[in-house]
């Protein structure tokens, strides 16, 4: 289990104008995965889920017509790979893979629209053995989800949102 200390994205309007959002927001999120150690190196899988609450609003010229947006990413998760380098109880790691989630695009005058997305995710951490058989990590991700779409229908001019947030996140990890 694991909890987000920071979380970002950002979004464009792409076509007719532009503006942009730096939401904030926090998650919480469980994650399963499995390990092989050999020698020093260790080599793993894992997947998690979040439950997110990244959200931010802006009104640009022209952005959503002018009537605002706000986007919002309600939950996603990641399924990467991971390769780490043991040095007596600390252990180092870069990680990538494939990431998923949603996004929510709402206009000031409360309709909305949501965009299941794939995307791709890097980053690093560090996982430290505490007692045994407890470890305790932190996690650097950059996720990026592509390009949401809202239609004309609910942001009055089709409009391209893109999806992408860095992460940092603290967790303990007990493995069975």
């Amino acid at each position: 289990m694991s909890a987000s200390l920071a979380a970002r994205h950002g979004a464009s309007q792409i076509g007719l104008a532009t503006g942009s959002t730096n939401p904030d927001g926090g998650l919480i999120d469980g994650t399963l995965g499995y390990n092989l150690q050999t020698g020093n190196w260790v080599w793993g899988l894992e997947g998690d889920i979040s439950y997110s609450w990244i959200k931010g609003t802006a009104i640009g010229t022209g952005f959503c017509a002018g009537v605002g947006c706000q986007t919002e990413n309600r939950w996603f998760g990641t399924f990467r790979g991971r390769i780490g380098y043991a040095i007596d109880r600390w252990m180092p790691y870069i990680t990538g893979g494939a990431a998923f989630g949603d996004v929510k695009m709402t206009t000031n005058t409360g309709v909305s629209e949501t965009d299941p997305r794939f995307g791709w995710t890097v980053g690093a951490g560090v996982e430290y053995a505490l007692l045994s058989p407890w470890t305790s990590k932190i996690e650097y991700l950059y996720m990026d989800l592509g390009k949401a779409s809202c239609s004309a229908a609910t942001c009055v001019v089709n409009t391209d949102v893109d999806f992408t947030a860095s992460m940092i996140s603290a967790g303990f990890n007990y493995p069975f």
